[in-house]
């Protein structure tokens, strides 16, 4: 990671391989699967999102 500054005092770590949204909604959306002991209802209410999107996108593979 490396850290960008601008003209204010906050920083932004930057990931030194950037990743691709599709890539990062995967992962959030796994993360939070695993956070909720596998419940997709219980996933698809805390990403807000309809339970049957979300059964969509987790049949699809992780995007590179």
């Amino acid at each position: 990671m490396r850290e960008l500054q601008g003209d204010n005092t906050s920083a932004v770590s930057m990931p030194e391989q950037l990743i691709s949204v599709d890539a990062l909604e995967w992962e959030l959306i796994h993360q939070t699967l695993a956070a909720h002991d596998n419940n997709i209802s219980a996933t698809a209410r805390a990403l807000n999102m309809h339970r049957r999107t979300l059964q969509r996108k987790l049949q699809k593979k992780r995007p590179q």
